[in-house]
């Protein structure tokens, strides 16, 4: 099965709604996930300079005095203060003079240039502190008006080669944290997160997730960078919803008389539904979509209040409206006869079977008030999952600016997408009630989408008033009473100052023919399989409330680290829990293999399995000779994701190194025993230097087993001369057969060349 075909479904909402995710209160986990890298060095104590406060004018404001209790929700800028701040405001001296001791920043050697920066919202405002010195050494330092770190990266020239001890990251984050936030950093939760390392990456990259009371916020979290070479961490980057004093857990409930588990999960099984039906997921080989039977949760699940078990966010049971889908009558253009082939003969007749571009215009300025508005761009172009579909893209523009866009199915003229860009975001009282919200969508749906809202179910996250100006509903489609197509989705945005929708997105299969449910998995079992594979237990969650952020306890699911979507899914068939793209939601674990010690040398490939470099099997047996398919994964491993490759069929790894000029097109056998001729050959191909070796005139005859009119010859003289292959001086053993350990040391070996060449 391929990845789902809806993988950009919330590109246009997200540009609309210019909020900043990591900080809505309603974001989890696999959302937060941030790449940015974080560096820090061994304290010292000494004070800022002289000349570094004679640089820092104190510009304090009668707004700077005020309190952030108005300040609810971030601000364009991106601000992160959603909780009030209880700290006192600290001049930029003395945030100079905190910061030169914990990041030991004297440890750059001759500091040419020091710039302050002031930025402010009008009620909060951010420190950005730049060093820079000798041979492009700099640093940069991001702090609030409180003196609480928001940023810090580093950059040094110089490169230490000495070997560290494997506590050496964990030390220095510890102190980092013990530094910044005293007693509290031994609450934090602190991982190492290995998924996308490299070998010779010097780079760890670690997360130290907020906890208070052992529960974790999982909104509230820093991310940090360890260079294992520099022996320092040359990236911090703080996360928060609530604001940058972790130090502070005052406005924290206490975990005191909480329901069980078990209750819990009980309540949240009748709070949050299991929907039954379809996931699509696209089949680029046969270009069809592929349908599988499915239990869904939803976007977010409904967390339950820890104590009362009552749900966290409020529903509205508003029914939507019910509108008439409105037909349109398919153009009968007639079609010449011409000398075509079948093929072009079907093109032809499926363009000229499609609505005028002046049809489409005509249709755009009925629908929308366009007036002054001129069109700008236009493009017929097919639908990629569709092969009888087209659509109709329009752009216009006023003053020079191309502000508003849209799509129309081109046989019927019914609209696709929309997006005003030209919006203005107008001061005055926002609409707050989600039936408002919903209300308006509705309407955009049945006017002006033709939508008939029968077959659309409104799902939870839609309902809750989230962060920034604009709010996102989604649908997804509904084919029965209990049955939906969860693939298949409609985004509306709606800008919250003007009431206006200015976003419109429909990801929609039209040649779908659902089949009839088979029922495989009852809904208990999947809410048990749910429960075994996410972690269902307290956590602490940002709530607005009448426009007020507090901090709740809850029992919710945790999403591990899903990066595209908090739903839940359980396949029929297979009984898996995945995200909807088929992605498993906690990171892979290192390759274990149960039988490591009888390896010659288990140290090397403990170093790949950290790597996820390897055998997607229990057991390594390393004296069984290697099949072709299982070297093959090992080389497509250090090109793709690991879960790509534990899950690919034969023919996928063959598909990916034939797009990497690893394999011929037709040399394909999975199950053939490869010997060290073919390893060499793949190994070769696999570093770039295919060319190179098939002009064995230019390799001296220096072997005993093999000389330059074999057709492998530059193969293995060149894997020799790069360390992959081990033999003597006199041979190089082409038919040596390779063991399963054999072609992981081999492996290795061309690693270790890599990194250090």
């Amino acid at each position: 099965m391929k990845r789902k075909y809806l993988i950009a479904t919330l590109a246009t909402s997200l540009l609309l709604s210019g909020c900043n995710a990591a900080n809505s209160p309603d974001t989890n986990e696999s959302e937060n996930k941030v790449n940015s890298k974080i560096e820090t060095s061994v304290p010292k104590t000494e004070e800022a300079s002289s000349k570094e406060v004679d640089e820092v004018k104190d510009k304090k404001t009668s707004e700077e005095d005020q309190t952030l209790e108005e300040t609810s929700y971030i601000s364009s800028s991106g601000y992160g203060v959603n909780i009030p701040n209880n700290q006192s405001e600290m001049s930029a001296e003395d945030i100079i003079s905190k910061y030169k001791k914990i990041f030991n920043i004297d440890n750059i050697a001759s500091i040419k240039d020091v710039s302050i920066d002031e930025n402010s919202d009008g009620k909060f405002k951010t420190y950005a502190i730049s060093y820079t010195g000798e041979d492009d050494e700099s640093i940069t330092l991001n702090t609030d008006m409180y003196g609480n770190l928001i940023f810090y990266s580093t950059y040094f020239s110089n490169e230490k080669s000495e070997k560290l001890s494997d506590d050496a990251p964990m030390d220095a984050i510890n102190r980092l944290l013990k530094d910044l936030y005293g007693e509290k950093s031994n609450d934090f939760i602190i991982e190492e997160n290995k998924a996308g390392y490299t070998m010779g990456d010097p780079n760890l990259n670690f997360t130290a997730k907020r906890a208070v009371n052992n529960i974790p916020l999982d909104t509230d979290f820093i991310s940090i960078t360890y260079d294992s070479k520099l022996n320092l961490i040359t990236n911090v980057s703080v996360t928060t919803a609530t604001n940058y004093d972790f130090s502070d857990a005052s406005y924290f409930p206490d975990s005191k008389n909480t329901s069980t588990v078990d209750e819990a999960y009980t309540k949240f099984k009748e709070v949050n539904k299991l929907y039954r039906g379809f996931l699509g997921s696209y089949d680029y080989n046969n270009e069809a979509i592929n349908y599988s039977e499915v239990l869904a949760t939803l976007d977010k699940t409904v967390p339950l209040d820890a104590k009362t078990l009552e749900p966290l966010y409020n529903y509205s049971d508003q029914p939507l409206l019910d509108r008439p889908y409105r037909d349109y009558e398919k153009s009968e253009a007639a079609v010449d006869s011409a000398s075509l082939s079948p093929e072009e003969q079907k093109a032809v007749d499926l363009n000229k079977s499609q609505k005028s571009l002046s049809e489409a215009e005509k249709k755009a300025r009925e629908l929308f008030n366009l007036e002054g508005y001129k069109l700008s761009y236009s493009n017929l172009s097919s639908i990629f999952n569709s092969n009888d579909k087209k659509i109709w893209n329009l752009s216009f523009s006023k003053d020079g600016n191309e502000d508003i866009v849209m799509s129309f199915l081109a046989d019927k003229l019914t609209l696709e997408s929309y997006g005003n860009y030209g919006t203005e975001i107008k001061t005055g009282n926002e609409i707050k009630d989600s039936e408002s919200i919903m209300s308006i969508a509705n309407e955009f749906l049945s006017e002006k989408a033709a939508m008939n809202l029968k077959d659309l179910h409104l799902t939870e996250q839609s309902k809750y008033l989230g962060a920034g100006d604009v709010h996102s509903l989604t649908y997804i489609r509904k084919i029965s009473p209990d049955s939906y197509i969860i693939s298949d989705k409609i985004q509306v945005t709606v800008n919250k100052k003007t009431g206006e929708v200015v976003g419109f997105n429909k990801y929609w299969d039209y040649d779908i023919k659902p089949k009839e449910l088979s029922k495989k998995t009852s809904e208990d079992e999947a809410y048990n399989l749910i429960k075994d594979k996410l972690d269902f237990n307290l956590r602490y969650i940002p709530v607005k409330d009448s426009d007020k952020i507090s901090i709740k306890l809850s029992y919710k699911l945790s999403n591990g680290s899903s990066p595209w979507s908090s739903n839940i899914v359980v396949d029929d068939e297979t009984k898996k829990v995945t995200d909807e793209f088929g992605s498993n939601f906690e990171d892979e674990d290192e390759l274990n293999y149960e039988d490591i010690d009888d390896a010659k040398d288990p140290e090397k490939i403990k170093e790949l399995a950290r790597f996820k470099i390897g055998y997607f099997d229990e057991k390594l047996n390393p004296k069984d000779q290697v099949k072709e398919i299982d070297f093959l994964k090992i080389l497509a491993s250090d090109i793709s994701s690991p879960t790509f490759v534990k899950n690919a069929s034969d023919e996928d790894i063959y598909d990916l190194l034939e797009s990497n000029h690893i394999l011929d097109k037709d040399d394909k056998s999975p199950e053939r025993l490869i010997t060290q001729v073919d390893l060499a050959r793949y190994m070769i191909r696999f570093k770039g230097y295919n060319d190179v070796a098939s002009h064995n005139n230019i390799f001296k005859d220096d072997y005993l087993d093999i000389d330059s009119t074999d057709k492998d010859y530059g193969y293995l003289v060149l894997a020799k001369e790069f360390n992959i292959i081990e033999s003597n001086d006199k041979k190089l053993e082409p038919r040596k057969k390779i063991t399963r350990e054999e072609a992981l040391y081999d492996f290795y070996n061309y690693k270790q060349f890599e990194i250090n060449k």
